[in-house]
């Protein structure tokens, strides 16, 4: 049996291990799990199909903003802001 061919079964049996896996945990995840109800933007609010979809997508873009926000706060400084010349951009890529 050639090394990718044993890549190849080795993987679809880690799939299969996780997918009973998760068959057999399903219930503990979802006994207890906490939930807001259900409800409906269309007809318990009132705004139609148009006013739950601009709902909808106004949720969606807030949570993005705030990722794409603490992303932006959280990421690493470019090589060339840093104080370490070893770690700094090279000599060529600084002129």
């Amino acid at each position: 049996m050639g090394a990718a061919r044993r890549r190849r079964v080795r993987a679809h049996l880690l799939m299969l291990a996780a997918r009973i896996g998760a068959a057999l945990h399903l219930p503990m995840w979802t006994a207890n799990a906490m939930t807001l109800g259900s409800f409906s933007l269309v007809g318990d609010t009132g705004l139609g199909y148009f006013g739950a979809l601009v709902v909808q997508l106004a949720a969606l873009g807030a949570i993005a903003a705030i990722q794409s926000r603490i992303q932006r706060d959280s990421s690493p400084p470019l090589r060339t802001q840093l104080k370490c010349p070893r770690l700094a951009a090279p000599a060529a890529d600084r002129e």
